[in-house]
């Protein structure tokens, strides 16, 4: 069983104060990254693209993976134009090459492009692991941030779509 980290949409232009848990999210993603490196895991990255004239579209100034856990040399970047991670990117491809069949989810947002994610991951076979405190999202609507993430992390995704787990467990399965 082979592991990759795949880093989701953690670009510059969302790395704003609206964040829950923003600083610890960023710690916990570097500590992850640095583990991986340890213990020589694929490090994927994959960014969003909104199309033209927005915040995150290929070549503006937003669009770069965030600065404090930018991707180092060998480390595989993916565009994305949809939620999941495997529409269109030739991740799945890239994944099959490599044998890689246990993906370790981290990033940005919960409700969004996580959760979509998952849910595809799950479909196309992959075992999706996400550790606590590496997803956030922001306030939307009625829902609080931490709200969004206690409840799709515990409610929908752990035992249907991914495993939820601390960070110290998750470095266990490996």
């Amino acid at each position: 069983m082979k592991y990759a980290i795949v880093v989701v949409d953690v670009q510059q232009a969302l790395m704003n104060d609206g964040l829950y848990i923003k600083e610890e999210f960023v710690s916990n993603i570097q500590d992850m990254l640095q583990f991986g490196r340890e213990k020589n895991l694929e490090i994927i990255y994959v960014r969003h693209d909104d199309g033209k004239g927005e915040a995150l579209t290929k070549g503006a100034p937003g669009y770069d993976v965030f600065d404090g856990i930018a991707p180092e040399d060998g480390e595989i970047v993916f565009d994305k134009s949809y939620n999941s991670i495997f529409k269109k990117t030739g991740l799945k491809e890239y994944l099959k090459e490599k044998y890689i069949t246990n993906l370790i989810i981290m990033g940005l947002q919960t409700e969004y492009c996580i959760d979509a994610t998952l849910k595809a991951g799950v479909e196309h076979g992959y075992r999706m692991i996400v550790p606590v405190g590496t997803i956030t999202t922001r306030d939307n609507g009625e829902f609080t941030a931490r709200q969004l993430n206690e409840f799709y992390q515990y409610t929908i995704w752990n035992g249907r779509f991914a495993k939820v787990l601390p960070i110290n467990k998750v470095k266990e399965l490996i």
